[in-house]
């Protein structure tokens, strides 16, 4: 399994309806593709729909009580430090669908590694805290992984590790710049710790046609 630079996943915001696991992904790439979409989906419209929140709340000259408590909510979930307001908006990025899908099949085997399988850790998220759940790595007694009860977790603390790690503060000033995921990939290097890693990522992309799911 690939080095990844994580953080540990806070108290998120997002709500999902969706409870599929790693169990539903085990008949293949078309299988994987669409069991994930639907997941994937609701993840980018609760994204979002925070920020469109987040936007209104700024706006106005006098905020509630309510509308503060989930501000500086958004500002924990995303180390950002409270008003400031531009690093914030700039950190709320929406990974194009074939972005997560390539790098969710590539990191997990498309749904059939032993991780995915007993973790439902899709992205090869690893744990440094002895008190969440989590899975020891096969081959390595010092290494663990993040366990999620549900796939959308798993989707939803990789987006928000791309989202605040300084390392990829180039991949979310491209993403915020519209560009297609053939060209976000080289700034993955870091993630897969291999100069290869984007080559990888490219090879599923055009494989599996991956950006015909992007909108």
């Amino acid at each position: 399994m690939r080095k990844i630079i994580i953080f540990t996943l806070t108290a998120f915001l997002f709500i999902s309806s969706f409870s599929a696991t790693a169990a539903d992904l085990k008949k293949g790439s078309n299988s994987f593709i669409k069991t994930m979409l639907p997941i994937i989906t609701e993840v980018q419209n609760d994204i979002k729909q925070d920020k469109e929140k987040v936007t209104n709340i700024l706006n106005k000259s006098k905020i509630t009580k309510a509308e503060k408590e989930f501000l500086n909510e958004v500002y924990s979930t995303y180390r950002v430090r409270v008003g400031d307001k531009k690093t914030l908006m700039d950190k709320m990025i929406i990974p194009p669908t074939s972005l997560i899908l390539a790098q969710a099949s590539l990191e997990s085997a498309w749904g059939k590694s032993r991780v995915a399988q007993k973790s439902n850790n899709l992205f090869g998220m690893k744990s440094f805290n002895s008190s969440e759940p989590r899975l020891k790595a096969a081959q390595n007694s010092r290494v663990y992984y993040r366990k999620y009860e549900t796939i959308e977790e798993s989707v939803k603390d990789y987006v928000i590790n791309l989202s605040r790690h300084e390392a990829y503060q180039p991949l979310r000033k491209s993403i915020r710049n519209g560009e297609s995921t053939p060209s976000l990939i080289k700034h993955l290097v870091v993630y897969g710790g291999s100069k290869s890693y984007p080559s990888e990522l490219s090879k599923v992309i055009k494989g599996n046609n991956l950006t015909k799911y992007d909108i």
